[in-house]
């Protein structure tokens, strides 16, 4: 099975976070390590850079944000995550925080190439990435723990994804990160 990374596309005009009414790094580092935080917040507010109107389905923000008919997209694909109230700009649009629990070690360490810090057990940089599928299971979307802030969706869910609006895809098989 093929398997990508899920990233966002602007088109132009799009809305740009400015500024958010939350600590969103601290929010941003539970939501990649898949840990259930819907019960400690009930909505995050994020301020646009200026009055632009147009919103895609995902918008660029350190929280992976999307619109009510992409949420329901993603529910369609995986039970397996959290969806918290987004405001912007004051304003009460159908947009979501989605958090996705399924954290994994999917790394098939053997055939990827990667650098790690002196210890061996960091990974600092990734050249080529190559998915263990048994350990991936039938999961659709998730995080890999070795580069948890990137979502990792399947062909199915690549599918289901592609008809909106600022979602775009790599190929596992060209992502390269430093850390």
């Amino acid at each position: 099975m093929n398997y990508y990374i899920l990233t966002y596309r602007p088109i132009a005009e799009s809305i740009i976070i400015q500024d958010y009414r939350c600590n969103v790094e601290e929010i941003a580092d539970k939501l990649s390590s898949g840990e259930k935080i819907k019960s400690q917040i009930q909505y995050l507010e994020l301020v646009p850079d200026s009055k632009v109107s147009i919103k895609n389905d995902l918008i660029d923000t350190m929280v992976f944000t999307v619109s009510e008919a992409l949420k329901n997209s993603i529910l369609g694909i995986s039970k397996n995550i959290e969806s918290i109230k987004v405001k912007i700009d004051d304003n009460e649009d159908n947009y979501y925080a989605i958090n996705i629990l399924s954290v994994i070690d999917s790394l098939d360490r053997e055939r990827s190439v990667y650098t790690t810090n002196r210890s061996g057990k960091i990974i600092r940089r990734i050249d080529k990435v190559i998915l263990k599928p048994s350990l991936i299971n039938d999961l659709h979307i998730f995080r890999d723990k070795n580069f948890s802030s990137r979502i990792i969706v399947s062909e199915k869910a690549k599918k289901s994804f592609e008809e909106f609006s600022g979602v775009s895809f790599i190929k596992i098989s060209e992502f390269k990160k430093e850390f």
